[in-house]
């Protein structure tokens, strides 16, 4: 049997000139 752990990358809300974005960091990078 395996067992799977999900990875949940980490995301930043950035707002930058109005307008509004995610930066996504995956830590297992």
């Amino acid at each position: 049997m395996t067992i799977k752990s999900r990875h949940y990358p980490t995301r930043i809300k950035v707002s930058h000139n109005n307008q509004t974005g995610w930066v996504v960091i995956d830590q297992n990078s």
